[in-house]
């Protein structure tokens, strides 16, 4: 845009790929070649260093516990209904406790760290995708806008979907420890199997600092919230205009 106007008219019109406030007016193409680049790099490293690898450690992290607790599943479905070596499941049983606690204090330190992250997400995503859908109906930077619609939405997604897999994979625990063959075994193994329905039958999951599950519905719900705003926002515009 900025070559076209420079090429058509008289008065360049300098545009950014951002919309940055700078303490003087830029005079000069050199002027605006040193603005852009300043503000593609700058910015460009912290979105990518800051932003983005916070959403990626937590989506890893999540994606890890999820594949773990998937791994439990499998060993408790392997157990056979007659096995010689039940002294085998015995111990194998203790260790999947012990590893099912372990991932369980693994969760409640992400969220620990990462709910005041997710609670920020949750309750201004709704706020944020109604104002740049507003910006996209009235068509004001309509392509930065609808960008920055699908990005906020896709940075939401992210979140729940890791949060839904979690909170599947954590479920899934109770219904294979059931299905395991624990009325063949001893008391002992009766009781460790107990623990692990009684602790699993509430599935862990991301959390915005208990407010709010992070899930698929809670991106439903964000979602749903977001078009009531709009079409208020957007009833307010006309009868002002």
């Amino acid at each position: 845009m900025t070559i076209y106007t420079s090429l058509t008219t008289s008065k360049i019109d300098y545009q950014f790929p951002l919309d940055t406030y700078f303490f003087s007016f830029l005079q000069s193409h050199w002027a605006y070649a040193a603005a852009y680049f300043y503000i593609s790099i700058v910015g460009a490293t912290v979105h990518i260093c800051a932003y983005i690898a916070i959403d990626f450690i937590l989506t890893s992290i999540t994606f890890d516990v999820s594949g773990l607790l998937a791994a439990l599943q499998v060993d408790l479905n392997d157990m056979k209904v007659d096995n010689e070596e039940q002294d085998k499941d015995y111990s194998l049983v203790k260790e999947i406790v012990k590893d099912h606690q372990k991932l369980l204090r693994v969760v409640d330190n992400v969220n620990l760290i990462f709910g005041p992250l997710l609670f920020v997400q949750v309750t201004f995503s709704s706020i944020i995708i109604c104002c740049f859908g507003f910006l996209t109906i009235v068509g004001k930077d309509l392509i930065k806008s609808l960008l920055a619609t699908f990005g906020v939405i896709l940075a939401m997604f992210n979140f729940c979907w890791s949060g839904q897999l979690l909170s599947d994979a954590s479920s899934g625990i109770a219904e294979a420890a059931y299905n395991c063959p624990w009325y063949n075994r001893s008391v002992k193994f009766r009781k460790y199997i107990q623990i692990i329905i009684i602790r699993a039958q509430k599935p862990c999951t991301l959390s915005a600092l208990g407010f709010s599950d992070v899930t698929l519905t809670t991106l439903s719900k964000i979602l749903s919230t977001s078009w009531s705003y709009l079409s208020l926002l957007n009833q307010m515009y006309e009868d002002i205009a």
